[in-house]
């Protein structure tokens, strides 16, 4: 595997202590990929690195997939899975859901039993709101001290 392992196993206890005084993980990882890829750069150029993998690694590319955008207010919806809930509270909106006072339980429940999506309560909440700001929707609290939504 390398060739003088118990030089390099020193080299890496005297590293460790190095890289775990930086408190971030994510500075950890960081430094310790930069000093893993200039070493394999290294040996690139002279002799090649035995990790005892039998494949070469290769580089993953990643592509963009293009998302259909929704005509009413540009939220997107990928092609896959459910819609977001930008997408999903605007159809509601447009086919009357909202001409009745609704809760946000109301919401999620018909979601899930009638359009076979299910939402939590957190994604649709923000939505919501933006719904408000926006003069599509009106909302009072009820008896029960919960956001009732109605149609304006």
């Amino acid at each position: 595997m390398f060739k003088d392992y118990e030089s390099t196993k020193k080299h890496l206890a005297e590293l460790a202590t190095i890289v775990n005084s930086f408190k971030s993980e994510a500075v950890q990882l960081r430094i310790v990929e930069l000093l893993f890829k200039d070493i394999a750069q290294n040996k690139e150029d002279g002799e090649q690195l035995d990790t005892g993998s039998k494949k070469p690694l290769e580089k993953k590319t990643t592509k963009k997939k293009k998302s259909n955008s929704s005509s009413d207010n540009g939220a997107k919806k990928s092609n896959r899975g459910r819609p977001g809930p930008a997408v999903i509270l605007n159809r509601l909106y447009t086919e009357g859901f909202f001409k009745k006072k609704r809760m946000i339980g109301d919401i999620i429940a018909h979601c899930s039993s009638k359009l076979a999506f299910q939402y939590k309560t957190p994604e649709l909440s923000g939505t919501l709101a933006r719904f408000v700001r926006d003069g599509k929707l009106d909302r009072d609290k009820n008896a029960e001290d919960q956001y009732e939504y109605v149609q304006k």
